[in-house]
């Protein structure tokens, strides 16, 4: 302190300059020096009891989650920075898990941040345009067959609802984002009073987000999405005796079931409102799921629209959450008291 008071008493620019020159140049180079010292990430040496709360997986589950997911056995940028794909794939699950600095986690990973930024992103796209096509295309899921679909009809309809071909339920979702430079009008909703991006989501009895919409402008409304997406058409193409539900939003098709909205409802047709929105909670416990196991979708401020790709950091979450539903379990298949398929059932 004494150094630099008598700089400014004393000193001219020049000597001030330098100064603060030579100071933020040592810390550089001592950010340098220890860069070079980190020891590169090793999954055997993380602590187990830490793990899953760090990875959202078990150890031995991130092995099979890598190969369920087909990722190759090291990411390499454009930069030509690289990292192996079980290390890799624990980055993507590091960053999703909370949102922490990239800063932070140079020690972890022994990479500079600018290069965990540039692999995530990599790792992320490949995630994406490997498998997104499973939240997309009703027909991508072969699991997903008419006597099981038949299944999941009866489940629904034993945990009360009085409908007798419901196999799931829709609903949208906002995910706000920083206020945008540009396009915020287009962004903004009157309704949430955020600047957000909205998806259209159908879940299913067993817990798994079966569709995902790509995202749209947060000042859409949840018909023009459903009516965009065509997911009615894919839904009488694959699935033509069943049913979706959904709440006051959607228009009443044949195969869209919403709830009565007169001003004056008979007792028959309160009680079944009441029913159907018993069972149709869980499309919430789900998109609940998505930001409690990977917060970092979750965080407004690091959702930065025009400078990361946001809408498919969702898509990737959604598709690691249902990954984690294949090993673990969910809420709403414990509701419903079925299982989910097997991890690479589900990815193939």
């Amino acid at each position: 302190m004494d150094i630099i008071q008598d700089l400014l008493l004393y000193g001219d620019t020049d000597s001030i300059s330098d100064y603060f020159f030579y100071k933020s140049l040592e810390k550089v180079l001592a950010e340098k020096r220890q860069l070079y010292t980190r020891v590169p990430f090793d999954i055997h040496k993380v602590e187990i009891g830490n793990f899953k709360y760090l990875y959202r997986f078990d150890k031995e589950d991130i092995v099979k989650l890598h190969r369920a997911l087909q990722l190759p056995h090291r990411f390499e940028t454009e930069d030509r920075h690289i990292i192996g794909g079980v290390e890799g794939l624990c980055l993507l699950l590091r960053r999703f898990a909370y949102p922490n600095r990239l800063k932070e986690l140079q020690n972890e990973f022994g990479l500079q941040y600018s290069s965990l930024s540039k692999l995530v992103k990599l790792i992320c796209h490949f995630v994406y345009m490997r498998w997104s096509k499973l939240l997309l295309n009703f027909e991508e899921n072969k699991w997903l067959t008419t006597d099981f679909l038949k299944e999941l009809a009866l489940l629904v309809h034993e945990k009360g609802a009085p409908l007798t071909n419901c196999i799931g339920f829709i609903d949208g979702t906002a995910r706000s984002t920083c206020r945008p430079t540009r396009m915020q009008k287009e962004l903004y909703s009157g309704h949430k009073r955020v600047h957000c991006l909205k998806f259209q989501a159908i879940t299913l009895p067993n817990g798994l987000i079966l569709h995902l919409s790509q995202p749209y402008p947060g000042r859409r409304h949840d018909s023009f999405i459903l009516k965009d997406t065509h997911i009615l058409q894919q839904l009488r193409l694959y699935c033509p005796t069943f049913c979706l539900y959904g709440d006051e939003g959607y228009p009443l098709k044949s195969q869209l079931i919403r709830p009565y909205s007169n001003t004056r409802l008979t007792e028959q047709q309160q009680l079944f409102n009441k029913k159907m929105s018993r069972v149709r909670q869980c499309v919430e416990w789900s998109f609940g799921k998505i930001v409690q196991q990977f917060a970092f979708v979750d965080f407004k401020k690091n959702q930065k629209l025009l400078l990361q790709p946001v809408g498919k950091y969702y898509f990737v979450a959604t598709l690691l959450t249902n990954a984690h539903s294949c090993i673990y379990g969910s809420l709403t298949s414990k509701y419903f008291n079925i299982d989910t398929p097997d991890l690479f059932e589900y990815f193939q």
